[in-house]
């Protein structure tokens, strides 16, 4: 069995995902398979946009990028969150919450892309695709 397969399975069995996978139709209708190992963080997560990518390079290179981004601009949803709640209708302490809750998984999943990243195959799935800071 390839190296590749075994790790990306030893990730898998150190995870408890308590969400099911996002749904896969992006990636049938494209032809491309989704990553081999995908970490859902929350009920409301997305596959990772560098998995658009067809080759290996620019897929490590993606991962490596996203996570860096997520690392360093994941806390921001602390901010972000409040201000979407009021605008849309909500209390602001309820934005507090899911800002705390995105912003806190956002910058685990960072690291888990950047210490990851040369294993395209695992994905971790963050809220809303990750941080939305910068893009």
């Amino acid at each position: 069995m390839p190296t590749h397969r075994v790790l990306a399975m030893l990730a898998a069995l150190l995870f408890v995902c308590p969400y099911p996978a996002a749904s896969l139709s992006e990636f049938e209708i494209a032809g491309r398979k989704p990553a081999l190992v995908a970490i859902p963080l929350g009920k409301d997560s997305l596959y990772s946009p560098w998995l658009n990518e067809l080759d290996y390079p620019n897929q490590v290179v993606g991962k490596l990028l996203f996570g860096g981004r997520n690392i360093l601009f994941g806390w921001t949803d602390v901010l972000l969150e409040p201000r979407n709640a009021v605008k849309f209708g909500e209390h602001w302490l309820v934005g507090v919450g899911r800002g705390v809750r995105k912003g806190f998984l956002n910058t685990v999943g960072g690291f888990g892309h950047l210490i990851t990243f040369p294993l395209p195959q695992i994905d971790f799935q963050l809220p809303d695709g990750g941080s939305s800071l910068p893009r």
